[in-house]
């Protein structure tokens, strides 16, 4: 399984650039990249537009909520809320997000209704891939140093930190009752999640 190499920032389009960061960050294949993809969170698709264009997978999607952000140009991607995703049960082999799952991160009860949605569209074997906000992550000193003169975002940063801590463990637990497995693989200031549906 060969990963797609990546070329220097300077020599990138938009495109290729939003492209090589979704590779570095997520560990994707040349196999991976043949599947069924769909990217939630997409923003402007500019990674969709790469694998459909580019690549040649016509069966790689990404999702907006966000009508303003996608060009109506925009090949593969669909205006839709991702608590809604538009899909079938078990339709992508690869689900993946990028800083999306954080935006959620004070609200476990969101967090999970998010990446249960993500895990429903995904196949068996198949992979949710995205990163997520951790406690470990989040109470690093140089983040908590940003906030320390604001008692109202030190207040909701460490309600953030509560909320990312209970989404770890309720993810802990759907992977002891054998619904998934879990990956956690720490990027500089980020935490990449892969989780595999059984």
């Amino acid at each position: 399984m060969e990963r797609q190499p990546i070329l220097p920032e300077q020599e990138l389009d938009y495109s290729e650039k939003v492209f090589s960061e979704y590779m570095k960050d997520f560990e994707l294949t040349q196999e991976d990249l043949q599947e069924p993809i769909l990217d939630v969170g997409a923003g402007t698709g500019a990674f969709i537009d790469y694998v459909r264009n580019t690549i040649g997978n016509k069966k790689a999607f990404g999702l907006e909520k966000n009508s303003s952000k996608v060009s109506p140009e925009s090949e593969g991607m669909v205006i839709a809320d991702g608590f809604e995703i538009p899909f079938a049960d078990d339709t992508f082999k690869i689900v993946i997000s990028r800083n999306f799952i954080p935006m959620f991160a004070d609200n476990p009860d969101l967090s999970i209704e998010l990446l249960n949605e993500l895990i429903r569209v995904v196949q068996k074997d198949g992979k949710v891939i995205g990163n997520i906000t951790t406690p470990e992550i989040d109470s690093d000193e140089s983040k908590l140093d940003i906030y320390q003169d604001s008692k109202p975002h030190l207040e909701m940063f460490k309600h953030r930190i509560k909320g990312s801590k209970e989404m770890i463990e309720r993810l802990s637990a759907m992977e002891r009752q054998g619904e998934i497995s879990i990956n956690y693989n720490r990027k500089g200031n980020r935490m990449i999640i892969k989780i595999t549906k059984k």
